[in-house]
């Protein structure tokens, strides 16, 4: 860890991208909240990140407080989405304010564990749909609604200053 993230000792690495819950690389297709329906997310945890994910960002930030770390889904909760899984669907329009309001959960539970995200982007490649592990297509102008008339409502409602950045693509796909 001091030889990625000490500036003097190492290499100084100061940015991480971390998946907000399941991604592609993930043991299992979990989400911080899989009881389905549960759009006032009573049952939100990040417990999951407690014991392995949590203390390396923190130990990360404590090698390098300069380091930034942006949050990224790659899907929502199986039950936000029209497959009803995190692999396949869409975000169902029913479910946008319980979505951008698990990104507040998320940015709150981390704050409190000592790892402030000072960014997010709404979908990892959004314009992919993957057939095996979580992921979503989200044509960007469904990407900017949500973005414009909940997401950004919601972290500023909610008093958190995290910036949101759009369309988490490959740089391959610049359109």
């Amino acid at each position: 860890m001091t030889q990625l993230f000490r500036p003097s000792a190492g290499i100084g690495l100061n940015f991480l991208r971390q998946p907000i819950g399941a991604s592609d690389y993930s043991r299992s297709t979990s989400s911080y909240d899989d009881t389905a329906g549960d759009t006032s997310l009573s049952h939100f945890s990040v417990a999951h990140d407690n014991a392995y994910i949590l203390p390396i960002l923190q130990q990360a930030r404590q090698i390098n407080p300069a380091t930034t770390v942006m949050g990224t889904p790659w899907s929502p909760p199986g039950w936000m989405k029209s497959s009803n899984s995190m692999v396949g669907g869409v975000l169902t329009s029913g479910n946008r304010t319980a979505y951008a309001n698990y990104f507040v959960k998320f940015l709150q539970a981390y704050a409190a564990a000592g790892v402030p995200v000072s960014l997010v982007t709404p979908q990892n490649e959004p314009d992919n749909d993957p057939g095996n592990y979580p992921g979503m297509k989200w044509p960007s102008t469904d990407e900017a609604t949500f973005i414009n008339s909940y997401l950004g409502p919601a972290i500023q409602n909610a008093g958190l200053s995290t910036k949101i950045l759009g369309y988490d693509h490959n740089w391959d796909d610049p359109g």
